[in-house]
């Protein structure tokens, strides 16, 4: 599958490995160029900016914070400006508010959205062995269509042992 994959810390650089380890064409983009330079010399396509990263049609994020995810998918230039028909999997993890915030616009611009938090740590992504917990749409806001969450469900699938959890909506999920 051919794919973007935006934020390549030290959780997502060991994520994106193991795509493209899997056999994905990927197209990292990263801030900070100098971590897309290990890729760059493994022969992965290095995106000059966000367009690019999300040419493919499917965007796989792993960003520190919400205000990283915000600045990529929110920001001038960002996701939602991609076209529409983006799938977007994010996999940081952020507030339950953000996450709803990203499924709205996602919907407003004709996008599916994906949320799939990773649980571990840097060396456990770098090992294949993370968890993900996965939360999608469909463009108009409700909640995904199985072909949706399948289609991210495969990336992850193919570059982990499979440990997915699939729910409807994150704010089910709270405690109390």
């Amino acid at each position: 599958m051919e794919l973007g994959f935006i934020g390549l810390g030290k959780m997502g650089s060991g994520i994106a490995a193991n795509l493209v380890a899997a056999g994905h064409q990927v197209t990292v983009w990263n801030r900070d160029r100098t971590n897309a330079e290990p890729f760059a010399e493994r022969g992965t396509t290095v995106a000059a900016d966000l367009a690019a990263a999300a040419h493919a049609g499917t965007v796989m994020t792993m960003l520190a914070d919400d205000v990283a995810v915000e600045a990529v998918v929110l920001g001038d230039g960002g996701l939602l400006a991609a076209g529409s028909d983006l799938l977007h999997v994010s996999c940081s993890s952020v507030s339950v508010d953000l996450t709803g915030r990203l499924a709205a616009g996602h919907a407003a611009a004709g996008q599916r959205f994906v949320s799939a938090q990773v649980l571990g740590r840097p060396d456990v992504a770098a090992a294949t062995s993370t968890r993900w917990s996965m939360h999608s749409w469909r463009a108009d806001g409700e909640p995904s269509p199985r072909r949706c969450r399948a289609r991210a469900s495969g990336l992850v699938e193919r570059r982990v042992q499979p440990r997915v959890a699939i729910r409807e909506r994150p704010e089910r999920n709270r405690g109390g």
